[in-house]
């Protein structure tokens, strides 16, 4: 599995680019600021009007990979004043183009660490640091998704009552 650090040694152009255009490619999963790629599976499935999300990573990739195939990028637009993670780094959230996608970015020294782009999450409206070092965005379904700012391939998703 990848291993990410707190700074991006080796910033990808086409990445920090589409970055700094408000883009990201249009895929689930997880872009490094590097180019690297973790491809996530994700479902929803409504249960009692309460949103159930279940994300896992399928595979790694590339950007690289990512553009020789297809190569489509999403605009994204921020929802919430960056949160001060400390030590040069912040972070992002809010929504893509349509009503249902969602994102989470980190920045460290102003250059995109990572960013994770879900197509069923719905927009992220609230970030927060837990306790244990975990990123805490909120989704319009009312939905915590946590995310270790090392592994954000790692994400688990809570609601009042489940985690998953």
């Amino acid at each position: 599995m990848l291993k990410l650090e707190r700074q991006v040694s080796r910033p990808n152009a086409r990445v920090q680019g589409s970055w700094r255009q408000g883009e990201l490619p249009h895929f689930s999963g997880i872009l490094t600021g590097d180019g690297r790629m973790v491809v996530m599976d994700e479902m929803v499935v409504m249960t009692d009007g309460q949103a159930l999300h279940h994300v896992s990573p399928i595979c790694e990739s590339s950007v690289e990979s990512f553009d020789a195939f297809s190569g489509e990028n999403v605009d994204v637009t921020p929802l919430v004043p960056a949160l001060d993670l400390g030590g040069n780094m912040e972070a992002v959230c809010g929504e893509g183009a349509m009503g249902n996608e969602g994102f989470v970015s980190v920045l460290s020294q102003g250059l995109l660490l990572w960013s994770a782009f879900f197509t069923t999450s719905n927009p992220f409206y609230k970030l927060r640091l837990g306790h244990d070092g975990t990123l805490i965005t909120v989704s319009t379904h009312e939905v915590e998704w946590h995310f270790p700012l090392d592994a954000p391939w790692e994400v688990s998703t809570r609601t009042d009552s489940t985690e998953s």
